[in-house]
């Protein structure tokens, strides 16, 4: 069997917490008008339409170069991030979000990927690749490759360098892209065809978002390091800035815009140098804005936000989701393989009360790992109402009237702590015991994914999510079935299904096909669906325009930053 993609992120966004299951909801805070050195106001973006791999012909309109004086100046941004690993800059290493936090929108700043979402949401906007189309069988896929670009060392980009880089693809979710490839056609310099043993439509989404594989490094760089070489440290891409340093114990990250060799392609930036601060502590990051230390900040949504003085807040919604992941699931002697358990669970806690209390209502419940914005979503799918004596019902029906002790509930951060003691708190009241149970990120990272991939040997739950967005396949994939590196989830009836989206060569099917398994897990209610939270970023009084990529939770998009 094909081992397929995964990604995530382990999620802690909360920085304030007050007691939940005790109370009522408290309001969202009451938006303001935003004033230099007042409390700052969120304004709301609107929802962008599911990215979709498309299996016709992509557009063909390149993004206009635009010509702009020298770049000068200089941005500071800071981000939550507490650690990084230089390896991850590699593309053909790369292994998930959860490794690089914000930093992975390094991958749209020094690199660039065959094509993108557009303004819109829309995974359709042709980057490197100009245009795309999948053969009527699903069984190749043509990619007409841009020409006159050059990588930031000056070596050039073609088909034969976009192949070099696919073949030696060995992070997480590359096993099944590399199986399923037969070979490469470069008929002439900027054109290529992959060969597939079966369809895969989405296969664009795979590229770019659950892989790293279509995003290329130098052909000349890849040959010097070796076939077990790094080419992340420093990392050169085709991108509109170049690697200048980084100073990976105070996670300091500078980069500059380049020219030479005839300059970038696209998008001019106007903006010099950007960087980028990992700073844990939101709080920290607030104080930046308002000193002007900072320029631009991500934050989490919460009661802080009421604090952000002398910057404006942007929010929108986002592919950002975060749920509770059950451990056990095929151990018929867990309470975890029961599914009336896992209904009772999702009743039990109130997930509306936490979004209003500790996000400041910034949020959605989620009914599914997917988001409303991806392709294969339910529109019609709701999330597991709060009502606790439906959750005391089901567990008595269940066999645990007097409820159980159901372990530990681990927290690798100070918010998600503080978000499993209110879980903690709501389960308690209908008869379920977990006991909170700090593991740090290294620990618990290392033994969420393979090769280890062992805590079903624990006793309990803990925190998983995802904040990249493409198509919702990857979330079914990656989080439910057995080809997925991250969920513990054991279903052969769900597989089955999965299985049939890889065969089909319809979009239409393929969509209903998805709608109903994320439909059928939450009936089956694998996961404690919890929330997806807003994208927020703080803005200081020298950003003038910053056009991000929509629904995403990271830095990119360098080049389109403008200073007043």
């Amino acid at each position: 069997m094909f081992k397929r993609f995964g990604v995530l992120v382990f999620v802690g966004n909360i920085a304030t917490v007050v007691a939940l299951a005790c109370g009522g909801a408290a309001a969202a805070p009451t938006a303001t008008p935003a004033k230099a050195a007042a409390a700052a106001t969120p304004t709301e973006a609107g929802r962008a339409p599911p990215p979709v791999a498309t299996p016709t012909a992509a557009p063909t309109a390149a993004p206009t170069a635009v010509v702009s004086a020298k770049p000068s100046g200089s941005v500071v941004e800071v981000d939550g991030q507490n650690s990084w690993d230089a390896k991850q800059f590699d593309p053909g290493y790369w292994q998930g979000s959860a490794f690089l936090g914000g930093f992975r929108g390094l991958y749209r700043v020094v690199y660039e990927p065959l094509a993108f979402t557009d303004a819109d949401g829309r995974l359709e906007q042709p980057i490197l690749a100009t245009s795309w189309s999948m053969a009527k069988d699903g069984l190749s896929w043509t990619f007409q490759l841009r020409k006159g670009v050059k990588f930031q060392n000056g070596e050039d980009f073609n088909a034969q360098v976009m192949v070099k880089n696919m073949q030696r693809a060995k992070g997480i979710g590359a096993s099944f892209y590399q199986q399923n490839v037969t070979g490469y056609e470069t008929p002439d310099p900027y054109t290529m065809t992959v060969k597939l043993k079966g369809p895969d439509l989405a296969l664009i989404s795979r590229l770019i978002y659950s892989t790293r594989i279509g995003y290329p490094a130098p052909a000349g760089y890849i040959d010097s390091v070796g076939p077990t070489g790094n080419v992340g440290n420093p990392p050169i891409g085709t991108g509109p800035y170049k690697f200048l340093k980084a100073d990976t114990a105070s996670l300091d990250l500078t980069l500059e815009a380049w020219d030479g060799w005839g300059g970038y392609w696209g998008f001019k930036p106007t903006v010099k140098t950007v960087r980028f601060l990992g700073v844990g502590e939101q709080t920290t990051r607030i104080a930046m804005l308002a000193t002007g230390e900072a320029d631009i900040a991500i934050l989490t949504p919460g009661p802080q936000l009421r604090e952000v003085r002398g910057a404006t807040v942007h929010a929108s919604g986002s592919v950002q989701g975060t749920w509770i992941e059950f451990f056990n699931q095929g151990d018929p002697s867990s309470p975890y393989g029961n599914v009336k358990v896992r209904q009772a669970i999702n009743y039990a806690v109130d997930k509306q009360t936490m979004i209003d209390k500790l996000l400041g209502g910034a949020g959605e419940v989620m009914a599914s790992t997917m988001t409303s914005v991806q392709f294969g979503f339910p529109k019609d799918l709701k999330p597991y109402p709060y009502d606790p004596a439906k959750a005391k019902q089901l567990l008595a029906e269940a066999g645990f009237a007097s409820g159980f002790d159901g372990g530990a509930i681990f927290a690798s951060t100070a918010e998600q702590s503080l978000q499993a003691q209110a879980i903690a708190s709501y389960l308690s009241a209908v008869g379920i015991k977990v006991q909170v149970t700090p593991m740090d990120y290294g620990t618990l990272l290392g033994r969420w994914i393979p090769p280890k991939h062992n805590m079903n040997l624990e006793k309990g739950m803990g925190f998983l999510g995802s904040s990249l967005a493409g198509d919702g396949a990857y979330r079914i994939e990656s989080f439910f079935t057995r080809y997925g590196d991250w969920g513990y989830t054991v279903d052969p009836q769900l597989d089955a299904t999965y299985d049939k989206t890889l065969n089909t060569v319809d979009i239409s099917e393929r969509g209903k096909l998805l709608s109903d398994l994320a439909t059928y897990t939450n009936s089956q209610a694998y996961k404690l669906f919890l929330w997806s939270p807003k994208a927020v970023y703080g803005w200081g009084p020298r950003i003038a325009d910053w056009r991000r990529t929509p629904g995403e939770a990271a830095f990119d998009n360098a080049q389109s930053i403008r200073l007043k």
